[in-house]
């Protein structure tokens, strides 16, 4: 095998865009999905799981939609699914992208914590709100190669502290 082709790992998230045959009207809705090739002088090796979000966890245990997402409602009828549906924030999928940080994989989305995996079994380990730290995290965070350090914007709707 090429020296150039024996990365160590390669990963990305995707998103599941059904329940149970009910379609999402909105991508971002997804339960995320993380791929992982690795490429060694065995061979190569593929490996794939869903992101065991509490989201995730819920609605396979329901079979049924149970979080409200940007598009996906959850069920009750025209006014039931308002009322089901009103001031609730989407729940976090972790579909968005993946950065590997701390011996740990992160998998991300726009509206909350990251949530973390391990590199090698992709088993979620749960969500890193880095002790406290953060409550929001870009899913779009930029890296540095040269000085190894990494960008990460985040914002909440919080109250200012006095």
């Amino acid at each position: 095998m090429p020296p150039a082709c024996a990365a160590p790992s390669t990963a990305t998230a995707r998103a599941a865009t059904t329940e149970r045959g009910q379609w999402f009207p909105h991508w971002f809705d997804g339960d995320g999905l993380i791929t992982a090739v690795r490429f060694d002088d065995g061979g190569v090796h593929f490996r794939n799981r869903y992101i065991a979000t509490q989201s995730f966890r819920d609605e396979e245990q329901a079979g049924e939609i149970v979080h409200r997402g940007f598009g996906k409602m959850r069920p009750g009828g025209v006014l039931g699914s308002v009322v089901a549906n009103a001031f609730r924030q989407p729940a976090n999928v972790a579909n968005t992208s993946i950065i590997s940080e701390g011996g740990r994989l992160l998998a991300l989305w726009e509206g909350g914590p990251p949530t973390a995996l391990d590199p090698g079994t992709l088993e979620t380990r749960g969500i890193e709100d880095f002790r406290g730290a953060l409550k929001a995290f870009s899913a779009h965070p930029r890296i540095d190669p040269i000085a190894a350090s990494c960008s990460i914007s985040a914002s909440t709707t919080a109250p200012r502290r006095p």
